[in-house]
């Protein structure tokens, strides 16, 4: 797509894609309120896909280690550690998959609450606030647990390359 005059272009999702970026504040005195908004909302949805898919990812390797025999064989630590991450992981990916979810029915919940559509503005707003507070505890629930999920990843791995 072609760009209006006089706007840069900034590099969208798919490849060869680009949006018109929001034109910028007046000289020196940086960016507008809406171009950090739509950077922050961007690196959210990057931040919310790469949890999702390394955290999904880690689900396999996971389950190998718990079901494949390893030699030497896992001590109960061991064993213990990589449920842990394994956990993790699996509540990371879920979510995950609930703040996409939730981030979803909170746009709708707002654009209908914008267009006065029935039952009314107040019920939209309701249900909008209901979907941003699941929307804002899953993130931090899915980056948590995905923290979990590493460092006793990361523990795992010490334990079973490290010299008794």
């Amino acid at each position: 797509p072609t760009n209006p005059p006089g706007n840069a272009a900034v590099p969208a999702t798919g490849a060869g894609q680009h949006q018109p970026r929001p034109p910028a504040a007046p000289q020196g005195h940086g960016p507008t309120p809406q171009v950090l908004h739509d950077r922050a909302s961007h690196s959210a949805r990057e931040t919310r896909q790469a949890v999702i898919t390394l955290s999904a990812a880690s689900l396999g390797f996971f389950f190998i280690a718990l079901t494949s025999k390893v030699e030497p064989a896992l001590t109960a630590t061991q064993r213990r550690i990589v449920i842990l991450a394994l956990i993790g992981m699996a509540l990371s990916t879920f979510a995950g998959l609930w703040s996409a979810w939730s981030d979803a029915r909170w746009s709708y919940c707002w654009a209908r609450e914008l267009e006065g559509h029935p039952p009314g503005s107040l019920h939209w707003e309701a249900r909008r606030k209901w979907w941003h507070g699941h929307k804002r505890w899953s993130e931090w629930a899915s980056l948590l647990c995905f923290v979990v999920g590493v460092l006793a990843a990361a523990f795992y791995t010490f334990l079973r390359t490290g010299k008794p």
